[in-house]
C-alpha cells in the first residue's frame, strides 16, 4: 500500500507485491529453503491477497443492478433488510447494496485500502467468511435500536468496518496515506500510521451514534459501523494470536 516499502518478487514468479515488514515475507523465505527453492512453491505461497479487489466490482455491479431497476422503491424494499419484515435471503443481500454514489464510493475506497492486506493473513475462504460474518455483526449491532421499522438497512459498511478492524488488530503500525487539513484549513496528502487513521475514524463513529440515539428516520448506520469495527477488532486479537502461537512452535 502507498507509505509502506514493498518487496517485490521476480516476474517470472507472481507480479504480487508484500509489505517489506510483513511476517509472512519470513515464513516464504523459510519454505522455499525447505522446497529448494521450487518456482512453484513460492508461486503457491505467493498467491494471497488478490480476490479482495473482487468485492469491488462486485459491489459496483450490483449497484448499477440497484439503479437500474424498472422500480427502484421496490427493488430495495425486496433486497434490502427491512426490520419489520425480516426476511432471512436479505441479510446477505443487503451487503452488496447502497444508497448512493458517495456511499459505495467511500465503502469500495476503504475496501481497496485495507482489503488486500487483510485478506493476505487469512487467505481467500476465510477472508469471504470473515467478510460475511462481520457484515452479520454489523446487522446484529444496528437491528436492535429498527426493530419494527419500516426503514431499509443496506450497504457494505458493517462488513468492511469489520474489515477497517481487523486491520488495526494486525497491522497497528502500519502507514497509510491519507488526506488530512493543515493548519490553515487545507486539505493535503501526508503518511501517518494506520492506528491514528482507524482509531480518529471510529471514536467518530461512537460519537455520530451516541447523537444519533433518539433521532427517528433514515441515516447512516452508525451502529452498524461500530459493531463492525469491535468484531473485526476482536477476532482480528484471536486470530493474530493464534497464529503467532503457530509461528513459535513451527520454530521450535
Amino acid at each position: 500500500k502507498k507509505g509502506k516499502k514493498m518487496f517485490k518478487p521476480k516476474k517470472n514468479f507472481l507480479d504480487i507485491e508484500l509489505p517489506k515488514n510483513d511476517p509472512r515475507l519470513k515464513l516464504i523465505l523459510a519454505k522455499m529453503k525447505k522446497e529448494s527453492y521450487r518456482p512453484d512453491a513460492l508461486i503457491e505461497i505467493l498467491h494471497t491477497a488478490q480476490n479482495a479487489y473482487g468485492y469491488l466490482p462486485l459491489n459496483v455491479l450490483a449497484f448499477i443492478v440497484e439503479y437500474t431497476a424498472p422500480d427502484l422503491d421496490v427493488f430495495i424494499q425486496t433486497w434490502a433488510l427491512v426490520p419489520s419484515t425480516l426476511n432471512p435471503v436479505t441479510f446477505l443481500t443487503s451487503m452488496f447494496l447502497h444508497g448512493g454514489i458517495a456511499h459505495i464510493g467511500f465503502n469500495m475506497w476503504y475496501l481497496w485500502i485495507f482489503g488486500d492486506n487483510v485478506e493476505g493473513r487469512l487467505g481467500h475462504v476465510w477472508f469471504l467468511l470473515f467478510y460475511l460474518a462481520a457484515g452479520l455483526a454489523a446487522i446484529a449491532a444496528e437491528l436492535p435500536g429498527m426493530l419494527g421499522s419500516d426503514i431499509p438497512m443496506l450497504g457494505a459498511s458493517g462488513a468492511i468496518a469489520g474489515v477497517l478492524g481487523m486491520y488495526l488488530a494486525f497491522f497497528p503500525h502500519h502507514r497509510v496515506d491519507a488526506l488530512i487539513p493543515d493548519f490553515f484549513g487545507f486539505w493535503r496528502m501526508a503518511t501517518i500510521p494506520a492506528s491514528l487513521v482507524l482509531g480518529f475514524w471510529f471514536v467518530l463513529q461512537i460519537f455520530s451514534g451516541v447523537g444519533s440515539i433518539g433521532v427517528e428516520g433514515g441515516g447512516v448506520a452508525w451502529f452498524a459501523h461500530i459493531g463492525g469495527f469491535v468484531f473485526g477488532w476482536i477476532v482480528g486479537k484471536i486470530v493474530h494470536a493464534s497464529q503467532r502461537r503457530s509461528k513459535i512452535m513451527l520454530g521450535a
